[in-house]
Order: C-alpha cells, then sequence, then structure tokens
C-alpha cells in the first residue's frame, strides 16, 4: 500500500525543478562534450530525431532530424528548452518555471521515461500531449527512447521522438 508521503515524494522526484541552465551555460557545456567525445557527431548519422539532455532535462545539442521534426532551422533554437516546451505541451505553459513543474508532470511519460534514463536505464515509452499553438489545440503521439550517457564531463540523457500521431483528413 503506498503512502500520502510516498505518493508525494515520487511524484515530486519526477517534476523537473525549476532551475535551470543558461543558455550560455549550455553551449559551454555542449562544447566540452563535443571535445571530450564523439557524441555530437554520433547524432548527426544516427537516423531519426535525438537530442542531448542534461540533468535539469535541458536540450544540450540535436541532430538535424530533431530539429526538422520540430520545423526549426537550427538545434541553437532548441538550446535551453525542455521537451514539453518544444513539443508545445499545454502543461509547460502552466507555470512560469516551463516544462516538467506543472502538478500532473510527475506521470508524463516524456519525463519518467528521461527519469528513468538519468537513473542509469534505457527506457521507452508512448505519449499523447494536448498541444498548443496559438489558440489551436491538437493531440500528438510519441514513440520515446531514451539511454543513460556517461562522459568525462557528465551524465547526460540521449533522447530519441518519433511522431506517431494520427493524420486526419
Amino acid at each position: 500500500m503506498t503512502t500520502a508521503a510516498a505518493t508525494r515524494s515520487t511524484n515530486s522526484k519526477r517534476r523537473a525543478a525549476p532551475v535551470r541552465c543558461s543558455k550560455e551555460s549550455i553551449r559551454q557545456e555542449a562544447s566540452r562534450i563535443e571535445r571530450l567525445s564523439h557524441l555530437r557527431r554520433v547524432i548527426e548519422v544516427m537516423p531519426g530525431a535525438w537530442a542531448v539532455l542534461n540533468r535539469h532535462r535541458q536540450v544540450v545539442f540535436a541532430n538535424r532530424s530533431f530539429s526538422g521534426l520540430l520545423d526549426m532551422a537550427n538545434d541553437s533554437l532548441l538550446v535551453g528548452l525542455r521537451i514539453g516546451e518544444l513539443l508545445g505541451c499545454e502543461s509547460s505553459t502552466l507555470r512560469r518555471s516551463g516544462c516538467g513543474t506543472a502538478p500532473g508532470c510527475g506521470k508524463c511519460p516524456v519525463n519518467t521515461t528521461v527519469d528513468r534514463a538519468f537513473e542509469g536505464e534505457d527506457a521507452k515509452d508512448d505519449c499523447t500531449l494536448r498541444t498548443v499553438n496559438g489558440s489551436n489545440h491538437e493531440t500528438r503521439s510519441y514513440h520515446i527512447n531514451a539511454r543513460p550517457v556517461e562522459t568525462k564531463v557528465g551524465r547526460y540523457v540521449l533522447l530519441s521522438l518519433l511522431e506517431v500521431s494520427q493524420e486526419t483528413f
């Protein structure tokens, strides 16, 4: 039987901290990773949309397919944002601190999959998000894959997204 205190503890663990790294700090982090590993070159040639996330769940860098999935010209526009913010998740706007901090975010498959990867597990899940684009609300579905990556400069998560939303005509 799960107690209320245990539930609160699990949910708060699964929500992102409101603390973030600055874009400049993330650019420096990306530069250190690139100097010490081939990670950037590897994700550029991998099929599919891939991004590297830091411990605050912010994008450090992404491949062209990931930028293309989000209709962004390059990955510098993605740097520092969290996945829900990039995908337009309606919950990411509920709190000023953004994606992963609203009450329901503790159960979000994107967040729980990323957390499991930070705990050392290769993790997969499916996620359906209600997205907001201006006054338009849509439902989008994704396959999520996350795996831990250890570098000389720290632990990161390699995240893959595949949109599987049903097209309606």
